[in-house]
């Protein structure tokens, strides 16, 4: 099994992305962050935004991969997970800043992957963390990613972090050069 894994810094700690999977020896792994530019309602806007690309050329055999999200803070923060519109998402805030991360939801993945079993169970919400567990077919290219974006709270726009991270999977590949 082949970890990879890069930091992040936030305004509330920096947090770490981690991908696993059996990785073919020959295939070609990408673990990548980009700043990313989303693109937003007129009127929102972001402090920070970085997208994360995980990709592989292909699996070994049959089997999963799991890409996390966890923060490492020593304020205290509050944790909420959000769900909805074709997103994943988990809310970390300390009441002055506030950190979204979000994913493709598994009907996303379905249909973009096509093989994906699209299973709420998919996506676990632990503290300080969001993991995405998916099924990789041998001999297959294939890509997570999560966006992460920050503000300072209130946000300027309500809703503005939410958007940032709630970008199609192909506009993060662009980003990263994929």
């Amino acid at each position: 099994m082949e970890i990879a894994t890069l930091r992040i810094p936030t305004p509330l700690g920096e947090v770490d992305f981690a991908g696993q999977a059996n990785i073919a020896p020959r295939s070609k792994r990408i673990l990548k962050a980009v700043r990313f530019q989303p693109s937003l309602p007129p009127g929102k806007s972001v402090e920070g935004c970085f997208g994360i690309l995980f990709r592989f050329d292909e699996i070994e055999f049959p089997g999963h991969v799991l890409f996390q999200a966890t923060l490492h803070s020593e304020a205290t923060i509050q944790q909420s997970p959000h769900t909805g519109e074709a997103l994943e998402a988990v809310e970390w805030s300390d009441g002055r800043h506030l950190v979204l991360v979000g994913t493709e939801d598994a009907t996303s993945l379905q249909g973009r992957l096509g093989f994906y079993s699209a299973a709420e169970e998919s996506f676990t919400y632990s503290p300080g963390a969001l993991s995405v567990l998916a099924s990789a077919e041998p001999g297959q290219p294939f890509s997570l990613h999560f966006l992460v974006a920050w503000n300072p709270l209130p946000e300027p726009q309500e809703l503005s972090c939410w958007f940032a991270v709630e970008q199609p999977h192909s506009a993060i590949e662009r980003a990263v050069g994929q």
